[in-house]
């Protein structure tokens, strides 16, 4: 009767603490999600603004410096920008006339987007875990603004893909069902934003 009441025990403490473990890992889950949702939605309204100040930029100086829509790109500029640019964008409204929102559209727009890309690339250089990835960074140094930003968009996610494949396969062989589907699915599809997120 003693070890039976110590096996039932057992077992509920084993239990509590699976429970537990299991609602810890859902709670993690969820925050990672959460933090992806906001990553994704940053990206996405960045490529928004990016895409409105192409067009004010290229209305020139017909756009009118003082309508509702060079405002708004400039206040978007200063929610979603990098830090550099929410600087910039910042430093336009405070001044608040025609000439800082053109200025900014024209010209501190664009400088404070290769800053950005710039502080990046460094980043990229001092902390990135890949190591090629650190090499292509230290050769993007003394590259210019549309050098940089095309590194960004394209060089960066090639060069991390061979080692995104082989984690997808790692997770993939000692995984439930779900992993594996999820992870068959991004092998499939075979670009670094599937692969990065399993």
């Amino acid at each position: 009767l003693v070890g039976s009441e110590m096996c039932i025990r057992d077992r509920d403490r084993l239990d509590a603490e699976g429970a537990f473990l299991r609602d810890r890992a859902l709670a993690a889950r969820a925050a990672q999600d959460a933090r992806d949702a906001a990553a994704e939605e940053t990206a996405r309204r960045r490529g928004d603004l990016a895409a409105r100040m192409a067009v004010l930029d290229g209305a020139g100086a017909t756009a009118d410096p003082g309508s509702a829509e060079v405002r708004g790109a400039v206040v978007a500029a200063a929610q979603v920008g990098g830090p550099a640019v929410a600087g910039a964008a910042r430093v336009a409204l405070e001044g608040g006339t025609a000439d800082d929102l053109r200025g900014f559209v024209r010209v501190s727009y664009p400088e404070a987007v290769a800053a950005d890309n710039a502080t990046r690339v460094r980043n990229l250089w001092a902390t990135d875990p890949d190591d090629a990835v650190r090499a292509a960074a230290d050769r993007m140094a003394d590259a210019g603004p549309d050098e940089v930003a095309e590194f960004l968009a394209t060089t960066v996610p090639e060069l991390r893909l061979p080692g995104l494949r082989a984690r997808a396969w790692a997770l993939r062989e000692g995984a439930g069902p779900a992993v594996t589907r999820a992870a068959d699915d991004a092998l499939r599809t075979n670009t670094a934003p599937a692969l990065s997120l399993i």
